[in-house]
């Protein structure tokens, strides 16, 4: 009997993933930022045909004006 299913296996394995982010608000209206993605650099197929990116680090900040910036 031919099927068009596939046979029962586990096609997609597993992996670990670590992300890191932080924040920190310097004054009321200035605040710095950094966020790093994929610690490990495990290469993995995330949906199918997309790889993953390798470790990546962003740094920034964040500032605030008008009438929302008083805490």
């Amino acid at each position: 009997m031919n099927s068009l299913l596939l046979p029962n296996r586990n096609l997609d394995y597993g992996y670990a993933k670590i992300d890191l982010g932080a924040s920190y608000q310097l004054l009321n209206w200035v605040g710095v930022y950094g966020q790093t993605e994929n610690l490990t650099n495990n290469q993995h197929i995330a949906p199918i045909g997309y790889p993953a990116l390798p470790a990546t680090i962003r740094l920034g900040l964040k500032l605030q004006w008008g009438i929302g910036s008083n805490r």
